[in-house]
C-alpha cells in the first residue's frame, strides 16, 4: 500500500511538473511527458550513480528554450522544428557523457563544486534568458 501511495504522490507532482518544463524548453506538452517515465525507466537498468538526473529540470529545459531561440533567430524556423533543435541538443550532450565515460575521465567531475555551481549557473541562466528578462 506504501508503494502505491508513493507512486501515485510522484505521479501527482511528475506530471504537471514535466509539462511545464517542456513548455519552458518552447516544446509541446508530450515531450515533457516522454522526459518524464523515460529517465525513469532508464534509471531503473543503469542505476550505478547518485548523481543522475531522471527527469527533465528548470535549468535544463530553460537553456533547451534558449538554444532553440537562439538556433531559430539565426537559421529560421522553418529549417528546423523545436523539437528537431531539442533531439539534436540531447544527442550531443548524451555523445559528451558518452565520451567522458569511455575515456574514463569522470573524475574531473569530482573536482567541481556541485552545489555552489548549480546555484551559480541556475542564477545565470535565469538572468540572461532572452525568454524570461529579469527587470
Amino acid at each position: 500500500m506504501l508503494i502505491a501511495r508513493s507512486g501515485i504522490t510522484v505521479g501527482l507532482v511528475l506530471v504537471p511538473q514535466s509539462i511545464s518544463y517542456a513548455k519552458i524548453a518552447l516544446l509541446s506538452s508530450q515531450y515533457g511527458l516522454y522526459s518524464s517515465f523515460i529517465g525513469v525507466l532508464t534509471y531503473a537498468f543503469f542505476a550505478t550513480s547518485k548523481d543522475v538526473s531522471i527527469g527533465p529540470v528548470a535549468v535544463m529545459s530553460l537553456e533547451t528554450g534558449n538554444i532553440i531561440t537562439a538556433v531559430q533567430h539565426k537559421l529560421g524556423t522553418t529549417l528546423y522544428s523545436a523539437p528537431e533543435i531539442a533531439t539534436c541538443l540531447a544527442f550531443i550532450c548524451g555523445f559528451i557523457v558518452l565520451a567522458i565515460g569511455l575515456l574514463r575521465i569522470g573524475w574531473l567531475v569530482e573536482f567541481s563544486r556541485y552545489p555552489e555551481g548549480v546555484d551559480r549557473y541556475s542564477h545565470s541562466a535565469q538572468s540572461h534568458s532572452p525568454l524570461y528578462p529579469v527587470s
